[in-house]
Order: structure tokens, then C-alpha cells, then sequence
């Protein structure tokens, strides 16, 4: 072989074996703010504020990322998804205006114990959070509350289960602004408390509402009788509170819908009273109502069944052991 040929051959491989994708892991503190791209060299491509993800991200208990930009900021995943029992520190730049941080994770899962927070200056107003294209979420919480900023809002969109045990997203100033808006559709829901109101006490304005749908992917539509089933499960164990320091603060309305609602113990509501009350909507499988609404928190609540569903057809194995059955059944009564 010609040398040059052979030196260039070496140099190709060289290249192409520093630029092989690998799971990335943070163990500290790292900046990903669009601009900084800490693991180019394990693979992770950065074009215009995306963040290309090959093989998987794993952030350690130790790990941080910062997203501390003004500008829209994306993590798009291919091969694998996150692991995360560190934090993402979702904080921009100002106190007012609006940012997104977005995560595609091309099918894959969010697993561990992680939180997503605002947790570097709560005077500075976080970005919104988007997740999307995600099998299941597994978080201990969403912190986005802020002190007089303009809000953070969430939304995530997932196929499987959806598990956060905590989500806040409330202005806890007294000269505070608008409570942040929550939005979570998944075919599983598992929520413990919500907070979204305004402690805002010179003036009215806005409480965040929260919406949480457990029903059938991709459509997430309760007429859906071919797409729903008793998989859509909506389990709820803490207080949702949407109820902030005025009573004509307006917004604050709860919508909890899935074709099966379990309200465990833990679970309350405190929602905005006269003379701008919220609205609270809870609509469950059209069926027995014994059977689609499971109120064990002691408040009382009732549900609207209006959410259309179909029972699964046992596959013939299953059709097999039920013929069983009955064949023993009249034995038996002989």
C-alpha cells in the first residue's frame, strides 16, 4: 500500500474512533446552554441550540446540567435515553420573558430519581419544559417555582407511564406573577402534590392551571373507544393546589381525566374560591362507576363518566383456558 494512502487511512480511523458515540455521563456541574457542548468528544453533536444524543445520557447523583440561557435550548435523543438521579437546572438570564428547554427522546425513557429545578436564582424565570416522543418518565420532581418572574410551564407527552412524585410551579412572592401551567398526557399517570397557584397579594392575576390525562397514545382523546382501555390509570396521592393569596386571582382550573381514577389517601384539592372560582373536572370510564373511580382520600369526590374505552380481546391462549374453565365449571355443578 501507498504510505500517504496508509497515513491517511490511519488518520481517518483516528478521527472516526475520538468521534464514536458512547453513553454520556455527568458526574458535576456542566453548562448546556447552546453555545458550550462539554462531550463533543463522546459523540453529542451541537447545531443551533440541539443537542444531538446518540447514545444515551446519564446524569449521576452528582451531576448537574445548567441550562442558563435566555435562548431555546433541545436535547434530541436516538439510541438510548436519559438516566437521571442528578438535576436539570432549567434558569435563564432575566426575569421576564419566555424560553423553552425541550427534550425528544426518540422513544426512549427518562429512568432514576432525578429533579428538574430552578434552583439557580428563583428570581430569574425558568424555561419552559417540553418532553416528548417518550416512552415513560420516572422524576422525583419538577421545581420551577420562581419569586416574581414570568412563569415556567410545563408540558410532556408520554406513551407509557409518567411517575413524578412532586411538581411545582407556583410564584411564591408576594409581588408575584402568574403560576405556571401543567400538562401531562400518558396512557399511566402517577402525580403526588401539584402547586401552581400565585402568592401574589397587590393585585390579581393568574394561578396555573393543571391538566392530567391518562389515556390512550397517540391520540389521547376520551370519544376514543378503540384507543382507550383499563391500562389509562390516573393515580393521585398529594394535594393539588391551584388556590393562590387572592380569591380574585383568576385561572387555577383542574382537569383530571382517565378511564380509571385513583384518588389515594393524601390526595385533596385546594382550589380557587369566590368570586373567581376555579373549575375542577373529574371524568372517568363510561362504565360502572365502582370500577373507573377509586376515592380513597376521604373528600368525597365524584366523577363525570364520559370516557369512552374498550375492553382488550383474550388472545386464543386466553380463549383456550376459559373453555377450560367452563369445562370444569359444569363438571363441577354435575
Amino acid at each position: 500500500m501507498d504510505k500517504k494512502i496508509w497515513i491517511g487511512t490511519l488518520i481517518i480511523f483516528w478521527i472516526v474512533s475520538l468521534s464514536h458515540a458512547t453513553l454520556v455521563t455527568v458526574n458535576t456541574a456542566e453548562t448546556w446552554d447552546g453555545i458550550s457542548n462539554p462531550h463533543a468528544g463522546d459523540g453529542v453533536l451541537l447545531n443551533s441550540g440541539t443537542y444531538i444524543i446518540p447514545d444515551g445520557l446519564q446524569i449521576t447523583g452528582s451531576g448537574i446540567i445548567n441550562i442558563n440561557t435566555n435562548a431555546n435550548v433541545s436535547f434530541v435523543f436516538q439510541n438510548a435515553g436519559l438516566q437521571m438521579d442528578g438535576l436539570i437546572q432549567l434558569t435563564t438570564l432575566q426575569r421576564f420573558g419566555s424560553a423553552d428547554f425541550s427534550m425528544d427522546l426518540g422513544g426512549n425513557s427518562i429512568t432514576g430519581f432525578g429533579s428538574i429545578t430552578n434552583g439557580l436564582n428563583n428570581s430569574l424565570h425558568p424555561h419552559n419544559l417540553i418532553i416528548n416522543n417518550v416512552q415513560d418518565v420516572s422524576l422525583n420532581s419538577i421545581d420551577l417555582h420562581k419569586l416574581d418572574t414570568s412563569r415556567g410551564d410545563v408540558t410532556i407527552t408520554a406513551n407509557g407511564a409518567v411517575d413524578i412524585s412532586s411538581i411545582n410551579l407556583s410564584d411564591n412572592a408576594a409581588g408575584g406573577n402568574d403560576g405556571g401551567n401543567l400538562l401531562i398526557r400518558a396512557a399511566q399517570i402517577t402525580a403526588g402534590t401539584i402547586s401552581t397557584q400565585t402568592d401574589r397579594t397587590g393585585g390579581a392575576t393568574n394561578n396555573g392551571n393543571v391538566t392530567l390525562e391518562a389515556l390512550g397514545s397517540p391520540n389521547f382523546d376520551p370519544n376514543d373507544a378503540s384507543g382507550n382501555s383499563l391500562e389509562n390509570t390516573l393515580t393521585l396521592d398529594g394535594i393539588i393546589r391551584t388556590s393562590g393569596a387572592r380569591t380574585d386571582h383568576t385561572g387555577g382550573n383542574i382537569t383530571l381525566r382517565g378511564v380509571v381514577i385513583n384518588l389515594n389517601a393524601g390526595f385533596g384539592i385546594n382550589i380557587n374560591p369566590s368570586p373567581n372560582p376555579g373549575t375542577l373536572g373529574i371524568f372517568a370510564g363510561n362504565g360502572d362507576p365502582s370500577l373507573h373511580l377509586f376515592d380513597n382520600s376521604g373528600g368525597g369526590f365524584s366523577a363525570l363518566h364520559n370516557v369512552e374505552f374498550s375492553n382488550p380481546v383474550p388472545e386464543p391462549s386466553s380463549w383456550a383456558l376459559l373453555a377450560l374453565a367452563l369445562t370444569l365449571l359444569v363438571r363441577t355443578r354435575r
